[in-house]
């Protein structure tokens, strides 16, 4: 009898073990999740957390990204051949499920953060045109 019970909490202490174990290894790296919009079959890979990492960054550990720069912004215009498409659709993201205030170029990303990249209603197209602020959160 003595021995099933240390057989249960050896048991017990090992799938503790794993858990903490895992829980751990996921603060050094970065969730992508891209969600295409039911154009194709949505993607979720963890990426190693290195310094400096941006948004940006660990799109291209995940996928074939297109983008093209204006100025000093870096814009993404493709991700695995879904194109944003003018008053359409368009690639945005989330941090942590809120929106981003800044391009993906420059968001920096902390260990254990969740990049989820949407290919929606394109709700900024306009904005520019008429140099209007797009709308809050993108909306999101």
């Amino acid at each position: 009898m003595a021995f099933i019970k240390s057989t249960k909490f050896l048991g017990v202490a090992l799938i503790l073990l794993l858990h903490l174990n895992l829980f751990a290894s996921n603060k050094n790296e970065i969730k992508v999740i891209i969600d295409f919009g039911g154009e194709t079959e949505n993607i979720e890979k963890s990426v190693s957390f290195e310094n400096n990492i941006t948004a940006l960054k660990a799109l291209l550990h995940t996928a074939t990204v297109q983008t093209h720069p204006i100025n000093d912004y870096v814009f993404v215009d493709a991700i695995n051949g879904v194109e944003n498409i003018k008053d359409k659709n368009a690639w945005y993201f989330t941090i942590n499920g809120k929106p981003a205030k800044t391009l993906a170029i420059n968001c920096n990303l902390a260990k254990g953060d969740v990049v989820k990249w949407i290919y929606k209603k394109d709700v900024c197209s306009k904005t520019i045109e008429t140099k209007e602020p797009c709308p809050d959160n993108f909306g999101m």
